[in-house]
């Protein structure tokens, strides 16, 4: 008979290795049968859109092979997997995600999941991470592995039941007076649940714990710290994502023209450092300057406005770059880029005193920043969020309403 888990091709007195496909998305079902038909390695078995069909599936198939999303509406791919070793189901489970924050991670892992791989893995990649979770060797995407590394170097987090609730209402924005009214708790009892959860979490502010909670995975969208709200979404009529939609009227008083709308995104950032991007000026975000720049021709002064009473560096003469002058189709293709944050951090030589607590909450993460003062090139810093990016573009799909 046919071992179970194979090591080589099958031949033609042999059976291929049997796959289930779990996963909530019909279209990543199918595109996923769709790679693995044809081709003599593999027979899938059977597809579930949920945690609980795929425990009754693999009881009835046994697969070899279960291909596990994670996140799912009723029973997630953790518990799926929990269950799964609980009935003693001899199936691999190799997790198949979007998702790589450390919480998936570990919650996989200690579930005792064969692998781990996202989505954005090659078809090579994948069919050759089945047949080795297969023979029950562990499979884990680069990502994955360089994580855990860092789960294993990093000194455990436990936060207390109460820190946890304090740090999920701070990722809600909450003040400490609010928390404590949402907690039926003193506002110094609030005070001191965050200087504890500082402490284990070796942050000094509240945007760098939030950013801290998720990488660690303390924090997740899932979770339901978000709020809810209903939406309605409705699509314009010849419109593509590539079409260029001109403004009517200016959105903001800090965002006056079309080349300031397609300067923010590469501006903005400086909002988290001691730079000025012309906040209180006729040109905000299309200069950028601080009083100690050098070899900078250009200048300003930032006075009070309708849109910014009190702009950074009010009433001080500051050196930059005027960007105002950037052909429209130029400020355009910009997109996001640091390479103006990088420049100027690079002139002013504060080192880390060119940063505000507020660059973790505009960047998302705490790791850009020390990249920066590493002397790292803007490309360089592409290339490390590269893979999330693809991740990013792979779950996002389902909800973009334009080709």
């Amino acid at each position: 008979p046919f071992p179970r888990f194979p090591g080589r091709r099958p031949l033609n007195d042999s059976a291929p290795i049997r796959v289930l496909i779990v996963d909530d998305h019909p279209v990543v079902r199918d595109g996923i049968r769709g790679m693995l038909t044809g081709d003599p390695w593999f027979e899938v078995v059977g597809e579930a859109g949920d945690g609980a069909r795929a425990v009754e599936l693999a009881r009835s198939l046994e697969p070899d092979v279960v291909l596990m999303d994670l996140r799912m509406p009723g029973m997630n791919g953790v518990d799926a997997i929990r269950e799964l070793n609980r009935s003693q189901v001899v199936s691999r489970v190799l997790v198949l995600t979007t998702y790589a924050s450390d919480g998936d991670i570990g919650a996989a892992i200690d579930a005792r999941a064969t692998g781990y791989l996202l989505k954005d893995a090659p078809l090579e990649e994948l069919t050759r991470a089945i047949r080795l979770a297969a023979r029950g060797e562990t499979v884990l995407s680069p990502l994955v592995a360089t994580r855990l590394v860092g789960r294993v170097r990093e000194p455990a987090v436990s936060l207390s039941d109460r820190e946890l609730e304090v740090l999920r209402l701070i990722a809600e924005g909450c003040t400490n007076r609010e928390a404590a009214a949402r907690l039926f708790i003193s506002e110094t009892t609030v005070k001191t649940h965050v200087l504890h959860l500082y402490g284990k979490l070796g942050v000094n502010d509240r945007a760098a714990a939030v950013a801290v909670g998720f990488r660690r995975g303390l924090l997740d969208p899932g979770e339901g710290w978000a709020r809810r709200c209903d939406l309605t979404v409705v699509p314009c009529r010849n419109y593509t994502r590539a079409t260029e939609y001109v403004l009517p009227v200016a959105p903001s008083p800090n965002l006056p023209t079309q080349r300031a709308v397609y300067l923010y995104a590469a501006l903005c950032p400086f909002e988290g450092t001691v730079v000025s991007l012309g906040r209180g000026t006729d040109k905000p975000f299309e200069i950028y300057g601080h009083p100690d720049l050098t070899g900078r021709a250009f200048t300003f002064m930032p006075r009070p406005t309708p849109g910014a009473k009190h702009p950074p560096l009010e009433g001080r003469l500051c050196r930059g770059e005027d960007l105002s002058r950037l052909p429209l189709d130029e400020a355009r293709a910009t997109g996001f880029s640091l390479q103006y944050v990088i420049d100027a951090y690079a002139d002013l030589g504060l080192g880390d005193g060119f940063f505000t607590p507020m660059f973790e909450k505009l960047v998302g993460v705490g790791w850009i920043r020390e990249m920066i003062l590493d002397g790292a090139t803007d490309e360089e810093i592409r290339t490390r969020w590269k893979p999330e990016a693809e991740a990013f573009r792979t779950r996002r799909a389902k909800y973009l309403l334009y080709e």
